[in-house]
């Protein structure tokens, strides 16, 4: 059963998710004139205008900010750390250049989902609760109810899986051996989690706007200070990375080269896993926006694959620059490398640190879109509880159990959230196409704020 799925997996993953992603990416990056591009400052301006108007939210409602950061708290998880390790183990340095342009274009794709997922949400019930992302899209958008369904069984279970078991697999060893020790420190976790995840979808993207920008800037902050440590070696570093971004010998110290396939593989992999782009995610986290305008909401979307890539970017720089990468060493292990040679034993505090809170929020913010799927298929408060109940009690497991199957279950939902959110995008690409004129008009707007004076003189 076990090899079968991974097969399927495979097959899915090669032929059906990535030429998905870039194909539509591609072609809505033409027919959208490049907006990830020349939207990018716009999306950021909109999510920080946002941020500043935060006291007026209603009961029931987040900021683009609020959702922005509980987009990054379920992006960057531990596989953001340990992932890009495994990415230059399997495709080198260069990976890092196809993870950018991948990233780029699952950018534009997150944008229409966004728009898509905004503008056919609906309210559910009488608590101000929105349904939205895929699920609004396939139910409403196209009235594939099934479709809607079977999204909403995808999302629970690469939430239970890659967004609990997962996070949890790679946090508990590094803090325990044996396996009541891991299985101690699974509990504690799992008791963590409850204050937050009581709160229900909005406390888990109001308390990610307040902890990502520090989490993240404590690693970054940790990052510089290694990189500063090894300044003649960044050039190189970058010589190498874009040398071996095209399959030529990407060798440190007699390694060997890559072959063009692993390194674009593994690059187009890295980063539709860092981004989600494709899968959904993004818009499940906006439906409770406050904004009214879902163009506004697709260009905020375009501000998080940039902020990952970034932190991706830079943990690639201090892998190579370390010489970690090159040591022998693997995920984890590559990345406490680094830091040890670099920063002595507070190096791997650092990454324990990292990685355990990066984990925290992902494991949220996974929940959240768990808890808006099973919301649409049975609304009212009892599923909801059982919900809540069975992830809590499922934390502890993920560090003791073996995780072959739950990987496997974790890439046949993510793939089955891929495929059927390309299906809504797909079906409803001419309203996407039609955002064009809404984003000029938001570009003249934003242009008459900034320089008003400017403008009345014209």
């Amino acid at each position: 059963m076990l090899y079968f799925i991974e097969q399927l997996n495979k097959f899915s993953t090669s032929f059906c998710v990535f030429p998905i992603i870039l194909l539509l990416g591609g072609l809505l990056t033409w027919k959208l004139r490049g907006l990830q591009f020349h939207g990018l400052k716009l999306g950021f301006n909109l999510m920080l205008q946002n941020k500043l108007d935060d006291n007026s939210s209603k009961v029931g409602e987040v900021s683009s900010y609020e959702a922005v950061a509980g987009i990054l708290a379920g992006n960057f998880g531990t596989g953001n750390i340990a992932g890009m390790a495994i990415a230059l183990a399997c495709g080198g340095p260069g990976a890092l250049v196809w993870i950018w342009l991948a990233a780029l274009l699952g950018a534009i794709v997150q944008y229409a989902g966004s728009y898509l997922g905004s503008k056919y949400r609906r309210s559910q019930g009488n608590s101000g609760e929105f349904i939205g992302g895929p699920i609004a899209c396939l139910a409403f958008g196209m009235r594939k109810k099934v479709l809607a369904g079977l999204f909403a069984i995808f999302t629970i279970m690469t939430a239970f899986c890659a967004g609990n078991c997962v996070q949890v697999s790679c946090i508990v060893p590094l803090c325990a051996e044996g396996i009541l020790k891991k299985l101690l420190v699974g509990i504690v976790l799992a008791l963590v989690v409850i204050p937050v995840l009581s709160g229900g979808n909005n406390r888990i993207l109001r308390f990610s706007a307040r902890v990502i920008p520090f989490i993240a800037g404590f690693y970054c902050i940790s990052c510089g200070i290694i990189l500063f440590q090894h300044a003649a070696k960044i050039f190189p570093a970058i010589k190498l990375i874009c040398s071996s971004a095209f399959g030529l010998k990407a060798g440190l110290a007699g390694l060997g080269g890559y072959t063009l396939a692993q390194v674009i593989a593994t690059g187009i992999n890295r980063a539709v896993m860092a981004t989600d782009c494709g899968s959904g995610m993004v818009s499940i986290l906006q439906a409770n926006t406050k904004s009214k305008n879902p163009v506004v909401d697709g260009l905020v979307t375009l501000v998080p694959p940039v902020i990952v890539m970034i932190v991706c970017s830079i943990t690639t720089l201090v892998l190579v620059v370390s010489g970690a990468y090159g040591s022998g060493a693997e995920g984890t292990l590559m990345v406490m490398s680094a830091f040890k040679n670099s920063l002595g034993s507070i190096g791997s505090i650092v990454v324990i640190l990292a990685m355990a809170l990066f984990g925290y929020t992902t494991i949220l913010t996974w929940f959240a879109c768990a808890e808006k799927s099973l919301e649409y298929m049975i609304p009212g408060r009892r599923a909801n509880l059982w919900l809540k109940a069975i992830y809590v009690l499922v934390i502890p497991l993920g560090g003791i159990i073996d995780m072959r199957m739950i990987w496997a279950l974790s890439d046949t939902g993510f793939s089955g959230m891929v495929i059927l959110n390309c299906i809504a995008l797909v079906a409803l690409f001419k309203d996407v196409v039609s955002t064009n004129q809404s984003v000029a008009v938001l570009k003249q707007q934003a242009s008459y704020v900034a320089d008003p004076v400017r403008n009345l003189d014209a």
